[in-house]
């Protein structure tokens, strides 16, 4: 009576870094730097793309999850 199918993919995390080239840190004498961006609760993947599939019942007054963005820089010196 209760159950509801509810099939979704959610995309909590996704990480993406970049490690520049030592060829162009040599000239500027540094040995290491990795650029990084994260995402945070990017999204859903389901059938039903106007509510929210882990919640049921009335959405009107739900709160959303919030994505977040968070840039990353590492520098070796």
């Amino acid at each position: 009576m209760f159950w509801k199918k509810s099939d979704y993919l959610a995309i909590r995390e996704v990480t993406m870094s970049y490690s520049v080239p030592a060829s162009l840190l040599q000239k500027i004498k540094i040995p290491k730097v990795v650029f990084s961006v994260t995402g945070q609760n990017l999204g859903y993947l389901s059938d039903k793309m106007l509510h929210l599939p882990e919640r049921t019942g009335n959405q009107n007054g739900a709160y959303i999850i919030p994505t977040q963005l968070i840039f990353g820089l590492d520098i070796t010196l």
